[in-house]
């Protein structure tokens, strides 16, 4: 790399879509791709927030990258939320000629949880997924 004027943080953004030749080259498309789908990038990226100790040292463990990551995911989950949201809205709206005894009481808390946690009736499936795994404990999820 070092012979190209490269260094990792240029090699990675270049790679990434960062640079049209590489964005052009079939190859780098084709390692790209593969890498996008790869059972590797999971494990890569857990890795890039919380680093192993180097074995056989007593050195600390170095930084990572877990804020950057976490203020990346953070923004992540924002926009595919806010998405959800939009999604529904209609369901969280109430028509003045519903604002009575009866039509509030008539609302089917089934029915609205069964529309969330749909994905093909515009539900919100990531919404419920988080809140499914924030408000239960390991041993509920068994």
């Amino acid at each position: 790399m070092s012979s190209l004027g490269l260094n990792l943080p240029l090699f990675l953004d270049y790679v990434s879509w960062g640079d049209h030749e590489c964005t052009a080259d079939p190859k780098i498309c084709y390692e790209r791709a593969n890498l996008m789908v790869s059972n590797e990038l999971p494990e890569i990226l857990k890795r890039w927030s919380k680093p192993p100790y180097t074995q056989g040292t007593h050195n600390a463990r170095a930084s990572g990258a877990k804020g950057v990551l976490e203020k990346f995911l953070f923004g992540c989950i924002g926009e595919v939320l806010e998405d959800e949201l939009r999604r529904i809205q209609d369901l969280a709206k109430c028509p003045p000629e519903d604002v009575s005894e009866e039509g509030l009481t008539s609302l089917f808390i089934e029915d609205l949880v069964l529309k969330l946690q749909s994905p093909g009736f515009d539900g919100t499936p990531m919404l419920w997924a988080l809140l499914q795994h924030l408000t239960r404990t390991d041993s509920q999820e068994k």
